[in-house]
């Protein structure tokens, strides 16, 4: 049933970090550093900004996205060595790969190398770590963790069961939280795919809405059209009724004119779809972060 698995720690006390030279700023002899959202945050004595500091076992570190996914095997096993240490700084660019920082906690200094980046906002276990406002976070393993915090505690724990289990497991949680009244939260596959079944029935409810709106419109200005074209046309009409159309003639060429602009809209569109919706849906699903 059980795959594997692995805790996430985050360590409880007042973490910062000595920003690297390249990103200081300095002002009225003052360093400065542009942090996440623009804003300009004043750095400490020790030229420090706060961050939040995790441990993880093998399990979560290997499930992280890095932007060096071709060598994230290499990076996994180089930072076992306990002198690298992994970072999300959501795209700053305020911290490269083979930086060295230094972390401050407790009144205690700890070195790193940089080793690699995880990739902002990825939909990885990184996901349900914290967020600070400064929009750094460093990840360290297990067991170097440990030598560096005084002050922790579990997160959470990720973990794989086989498919053939997934319901029982489910089940089984769900009951161990409502006998013992537990206030602790679970995400599984089958959450996520029943949330995802929300948002695309959202979407699909929106999309009817809009295009039945666009057809009411579309079909109102279509008749205003054949309407309007009638009355402009009365004196042709008239004309050709003079030079012995019938009014049988008349109402067939009517038809036919308006069956060629109804053919023309229906290819115009059809084309338009076919080359535009792949373009603007990969652009949506891009921005609500569903790829």
């Amino acid at each position: 049933m059980f795959v594997d698995g692995g805790r996430t720690y985050v360590d409880t006390s007042q973490i910062t970090f000595e920003v690297p030279k390249h990103s200081r700023t300095e002002s009225d002899q003052q360093q400065y550093v542009t942090a996440f959202g623009g804003v300009m945050y004043e750095l400490g004595e020790n030229n420090d900004l706060s961050c939040f500091l995790y441990g993880m076992d093998d399990y979560t570190l290997s499930n992280l996205t890095l932007t060096n996914e071709e060598e994230s095997h290499e990076t996994l096993e180089k930072i076992q060595s306990g002198n690298y240490i992994l970072v999300n700084e959501s795209g700053l660019n305020l911290i490269k790969p083979g930086d060295r920082i230094t972390l401050f906690s407790n009144g205690a200094a700890y070195t790193f190398e940089v080793l690699d980046l995880i990739v902002p906002d990825s939909e990885d276990i990184s996901e349900n770590c914290g967020f600070t406002t400064t929009g750094v976070s460093f990840y360290l393993p297990t067991e170097t963790f440990m030598k560096c915090s005084q002050n922790y505690r579990i997160m959470s724990y990720s973990f794989n069961v086989l498919p053939s289990s997934l319901n029982d497991v489910e089940m089984a949680i769900d009951e161990y939280m409502n006998s013992v009244g537990s206030n602790y939260e679970y995400q599984s596959k089958a959450i996520y795919q029943q949330i995802f079944e929300q948002q695309k029935q959202m979407w699909q409810s929106v999309g009817v809405f809009v295009s039945l709106v666009i057809g009411v419109i579309g079909i109102l200005n279509f008749i205003n059209t054949i309407i309007t074209d009638i009355i402009a046309r009365r004196k042709e009409i008239c004309l050709l009724r003079c030079v012995g159309m019938t009014i049988r003639q008349v109402k067939k060429m009517l038809v036919l004119e308006s069956l060629c602009y109804t053919v023309m809209t229906i290819v115009v569109t059809l084309f338009s779809s076919i080359t535009l919706i792949p373009l603007i849906s990969n652009g949506i699903t891009k921005v609500i972060g569903m790829q």
